[in-house]
């Protein structure tokens, strides 16, 4: 572990230590799940206090960029040894709104990995979310599959209940295409977004699973002629984005 890591690790655990004993709105959340028993939940509260409960002790976490920045999940869960980022409204750049990515999870067999990321108090204009997803697995077990699904809620639902969006990846490296995937998000303007993905290991090797939710509006006809070339990749519909409500 490096000497900055190991900063960020000490200041981490410090904030989860002096953590009060209070209730407070759920502002993030990030649970790692073994599947057969080790559960850890990363809870950032609204007023930006970081708590740990369940099979913590093997993991270290930091948290940077308030309430809705970046929370790391560093270390070992049962069989699995995880390095996870699950990034907020607060530290994703626009239009990205979220995005949760396990790179290098490891199991030492067969096993399921599950990990379940939600933001609350989004906004959006059009009710229309783009999801893009993504896989490499070890050539081992590049059977293995990852099932990625977003859901959507109340603004402050934690985790979000409505799923709008399922993909199943297999292969040694596969995608919903190069730009996701458009889903109505029936909670629109205001909602709380869950990304989760199910990593089932055919045996012992490394998955790396990523997913990313972005919102993209609809611009004006005088926008798209300006903009069309640039954001090619993106149909030529993008023209900005609200950012997370603060």
């Amino acid at each position: 572990m490096t000497k900055q890591l190991f900063t960020l690790f000490a200041v981490g655990a410090m904030a989860l230590a002096c953590a009060p004993k209070m209730h407070a709105a759920i502002e993030e959340e990030l649970v790692l799940n073994d599947g057969v028993g080790d559960i850890a939940t990363i809870d950032v509260s609204d007023a930006n206090v970081v708590t740990c409960t369940g099979a913590c002790g093997g993991l270290g976490i930091i948290h940077s960029g308030g309430k809705d920045g970046t929370i790391v999940a560093v270390g070992t869960l049962g069989q699995f040894t995880i390095d996870a980022t699950a990034k907020g409204g607060g530290t994703s750049t626009l239009p990205t709104l979220q995005n949760l990515n396990q790179i290098q999870a490891t199991s030492s067999g067969a096993g399921v990995l599950t990990s379940t990321f939600t933001d609350t108090n989004y906004s959006d204009v059009n009710g229309t979310l783009v999801v893009a997803d993504s896989n490499v697995n070890d050539q081992q077990i590049a059977g293995s599959t990852i099932q990625f699904t977003v859901s959507t809620d109340a603004p402050t639902a934690v985790p979000a209940g409505t799923q709008i969006f399922q993909n199943t990846l297999t292969g040694a490296s596969d995608s919903n295409g190069a730009i996701g995937m458009a889903v109505a998000n029936p909670n629109s303007p205001d909602a709380s977004i869950t990304a989760n993905t199910v990593m089932t290991f055919l045996g012992t090797g490394s998955i790396q699973a990523n997913i990313t939710v972005a919102n993209v509006l609809v611009p004006e006809p005088a926008s798209v002629m300006l903009l069309g070339t640039v954001f090619l990749g993106l149909a030529g519909l993008i023209r900005k984005a609200q950012s997370k409500r603060a």
